[in-house]
Parts: structure tokens; sequence; C-alpha cells
């Protein structure tokens, strides 16, 4: 996705060409903010990641922990050759507070599901492009869910039967 938290942990695929061959050994540099200063080398204080080359085409790379305090668009780019230069992406990682889920009603519903969930909270990102990844997962199955107000988000509920576990997710992960 093109967005995710703060706290970092998202799995962020970067597309290209010319990255190799992909497998075990082929590794790549992933870093995340200011633009590059010539075009090739990393801004002063920037720092850079481990990430893999999945194929020609593609690089898998962990977002870090953002060491800024508000949603924020960072540059993405990534060296295929330890660090020597770097390539970045014309696309914006944006990173945003981290939501907090307070509370949720209602607390059960038929196991056929079809139930409106609203959930509370803060924090919830405003990202206008993350609109169609919200997403509420009962135990591991998902349910796309909509922004109604600054704090709230619906989502509606899938069969199942039993206690499940309710997770929220601004990024479709």
């Amino acid at each position: 996705p093109s967005v995710g938290p703060l706290n970092g942990g998202t799995r962020v695929i970067v597309t290209g060409s010319g990255f190799g061959n992909g497998g075990s050994a082929s590794t790549a540099l992933c870093a995340f903010g200011a633009p590059l200063v010539d075009g090739i080398n990393l801004a002063p204080g920037q720092s850079s990641f481990s990430g893999r080359v999945m194929d020609n085409l593609r690089i898998e790379c962990i977002t870090p922990v953002f060491n800024v305090s508000s949603m924020t668009n960072l540059n993405v780019s990534i060296s295929t050759n330890e660090g020597v230069s770097y390539a970045t992406s014309s696309a914006y990682f944006t990173a945003y507070t981290p939501a907090v889920v307070t509370s949720f009603v209602p607390s059960s519903g038929p196991a056929a599901g079809n139930t409106s969930i609203t959930l509370f909270g803060s924090s919830f990102p405003s990202v206008a492009r993350a609109g169609d990844l919200i997403k509420c997962f009962f135990d591991r199955v998902d349910s796309p869910g909509k922004l109604t107000a600054s704090d709230q988000v619906v989502c509606v509920s899938p069969a199942l039967s039993g206690p499940v576990e309710l997770a929220l997710s601004f990024n479709g992960v």
C-alpha cells in the first residue's frame, strides 16, 4: 500500500524495472523521507533500511518507525548497489499517526453476519486515497470499511460464529 502508520512495519512493494532477478541473495536498500540531494545521494540524516529484490520489476521494503509527529508524504528511494547510488520513485508513501479504536457497537450480532458495526476512536487518518483501503478484520476475514466521521468507521460483519477478534486497518493489511 502507499499509506501506513508512523510506527512502521508496513510491507511496501516498489515497482520499476532493472532490479535484478530476485532470489535469497538479492538485496536492496530502501529509504523513506526527503528527496535525493543530487538525484543520487540520500539527504543528510536520512537512513536506509534493508529491502529485498523480488524480481526484475519489484522490490519489497518494510517501513521503519518514522520520526515525524503527524501525517506526512515521504519520498521512496531505492538502491540495488549497496547504497552507492539511489533512485527515487515517482510515488510517495504517506505515513499517518496510528489509529486507536476506543469502542464499537453493537458488540454482537447474528452468525449469518450482515450487521453494521460502528467503530469509534481517535487518530483516524484522513488520507483521501486510503478510502478504498479501510478494512475491518473479523478474525482474519476482511470487510470493507467506510470513514463516516473523523472518529468513526462503519463495517458490515461477515458470516462467522462465536466470539471473534475485531481489528481496523487503514491500509488494507
